[in-house]
């Protein structure tokens, strides 16, 4: 019997192209700038209303933004209310957008703007997702799909290190040592039948959701003994000890600490939008991950 197992990495895939020709395009005026414009969530999370969404538009008109090229508005999370209507459609929040999305996205337009909407966790207002959980449905997700349709007759599943629930890049991040991964597939192949794993798509993570403004501070404090000639940072510090401490990335995630209002690191689930919770995989093949933490 030949069984298949695929891993992936959550945006670890890397395609190497090789050629002598020099690269064509057509000349007609299409694409020649990338897609440009504002998304709200890096300077305002979840603290938005029309009004802040108005300005904004007005502002990359005043700015010049508008003529180079930036022609999208985009509203990202944090706009809808916490519980869909009876239809399980999502509305905005009826205090923070009172006059509706449908006169926003006019008035927007009517400036000749373009706008844009995030439905992160495909909607759901809970940041936790497991392996059973809706997943985003791009060509990786068909690829999976086609190979886990193999399934009975060539036995197949999938491994997804964070895979394809993440949604947005946010503030959670997920790790897997690779200790754990080489277990996790041994475990697989030994015990390929154990719980119908034959089809099945697993979520592996070591079984925490990290916080990166939590790494970048923790990193940032780090005391190296090494000479400043060998260190290829932009920023050094010199120590009374004669030591020195990189930085100023402290620094920065303070700023953003007072910014958003958030007292102490690591932040919450609610706040991080992406938590995977992947205790059925270690459950199942009965074992627990070896590396849970982060070396310091």
């Amino acid at each position: 019997m030949v069984t298949t197992l695929l891993w992936t990495a959550a945006g670890a895939t890397l395609t190497l192209l090789g050629s002598t020709k020099p690269a064509s395009a057509l000349n007609n005026g299409v694409a020649r700038l990338p897609v440009l414009g504002y998304n709200t969530w890096n300077a305002f999370q979840c603290n938005i209303d029309e009004d802040l969404m108005l300005e904004t538009a007005h502002l990359m008109q005043s700015l010049g933004l508008q003529d180079a090229g930036y022609n999208y508005v985009n509203i990202d999370d944090c706009y809808a209310e916490k519980n869909r209507t009876a239809a399980g459609d999502i509305i905005e929040d009826r205090v923070r957008f009172k006059n509706g999305m449908k006169k926003l996205n006019h008035q927007i337009h009517a400036l000749g703007f373009k706008t844009g909407i995030t439905k992160d966790n495909l909607g759901s207002s809970d940041p936790w997702r497991d392996r059973h959980s809706e997943h985003n449905k791009d060509a990786r997700a068909i690829c999976e799909d086609e190979l886990l349709a193999l399934s009975p007759e060539i036995p197949t599943t999938v491994l997804n290190l964070a895979g394809l629930w993440g949604g947005q890049r946010s503030g959670g991040v997920h790790f897997i040592h690779g200790t754990d991964v080489a277990q996790a597939i041994v475990a697989v192949h030994d015990s390929f039948s154990l719980a119908d794993s034959s089809g099945q798509r697993w979520i592996v993570t070591d079984g925490r959701v990290y916080d990166w403004w939590d790494l970048v501070y923790a990193w940032g404090n780090r005391v190296t003994t090494k000479s400043e000639n060998e260190l290829s940072l932009t920023s050094i510090r010199h120590r009374g000890d004669g030591n020195l401490t990189v930085g100023p990335r402290p620094e920065w995630v303070t700023e953003l600490m007072l910014e958003h209002d958030v007292r102490a690191l690591p932040r919450g689930a609610d706040l991080l939008r992406r938590a995977l919770d992947s205790r059925e995989f270690w459950r199942v093949f009965g074992m627990v991950p070896m590396k849970p933490l982060l070396d310091g």
